[in-house]
């Protein structure tokens, strides 16, 4: 399964095209799996609002539904109750707007890094692969591996090409699933890296599901933090700190015990 999803025709690109992010407004939102006599909630009347260019990470103890929440918005599941809007628009479905990027990179293996690249844009004009393509290797650091196939690759090479082909349809939005978590400290700090310098350069909005303390504070504009399941929003925290961050800082560490702290509030 690719790590972009396409809906419709999409608007003709070029490769300097500039994405601006869009406003993402949870509303009322409720999703349980199963029948009424043996219902699984994994959030209920979960209300947030991402302002458009913000990046914004979920945490939240395991099972409280953070990839759930991800996935409603990316259109891959269907609310049971409440409704999601991407600048004003509900969700219905996948679009071209919304990229996401699971927690492995899902490569095909069959398929050069140029090709899993082109991937994301089935429906595009051909004429313009070649620079978008270029540009967007460019832009994740792999200039010159877009005759690789992902057997040649490291983990944290696979992660930059599943990234590049969920920006090629020039998203809006890029939903993140983790896909840090399996990354060596090195590795991931580079990644994180360049996701910031992703963020700052395209404006896209971002959203973003980490079990790293550390990595929200570091990358977030604001903090989501969900209760255990059924997850529901129990505190919204904007990081109020320049970019970049020192992790050593004592501002960087308050925020980090705030987070502890309500982390802890609900473990017997």
């Amino acid at each position: 399964m690719s790590s972009t999803f396409c809906t419709g025709k999409s608007q003709k690109k070029t490769s300097d095209a500039s994405p601006q992010g869009a406003d993402v407004k949870v509303l009322n939102l409720s999703k349980w799996f199963g029948g009424p006599n043996n219902r699984l909630k994994a959030l209920e009347n979960v209300t947030m609002e991402v302002p458009k260019g913000a990046f914004f990470s979920v945490i939240g103890q395991s099972g409280c539904g953070k990839t759930t929440l991800l996935r409603l918005i990316a259109g891959l599941e269907t609310p049971s109750r409440g409704r999601i809007e991407v600048d004003g628009r509900q969700v219905e479905g996948t679009g071209w707007e919304r990229g996401l990027i699971f927690q492995e990179p899902r490569l095909f293996p069959w398929a050069t890094v140029e090709h899993n690249v082109r991937l994301g844009l089935p429906d595009r004009d051909s004429s313009v692969w070649p620079d978008l393509v270029a540009e967007l290797l460019e832009l994740v650091g792999l200039e010159g591996f877009a005759a690789a196939f992902p057997r040649k690759l490291s983990g944290g090479m696979a992660q930059r090409v599943a990234l590049a082909r969920a920006l090629a349809s020039t998203p809006r939005v890029l939903l993140l699933d983790e896909p840090l978590g399996a990354l060596d400290a090195v590795t991931r700090a580079r990644m994180q890296k360049e996701l910031l310098g992703i963020w700052h350069k395209r404006k896209i909005t971002m959203l973003a599901v980490t079990h790293d303390l550390d990595e929200a504070i570091l990358l977030s504009t604001h903090i989501v933090v969900l209760s255990e399941r059924p997850g529901t929003v129990k505190s919204v925290i904007p990081i109020q700190m320049e970019y970049p961050r020192d992790r050593t800082s004592m501002e960087f560490n308050r925020f980090k015990q705030e987070l502890v702290k309500l982390l802890l509030e609900e473990v017997s």
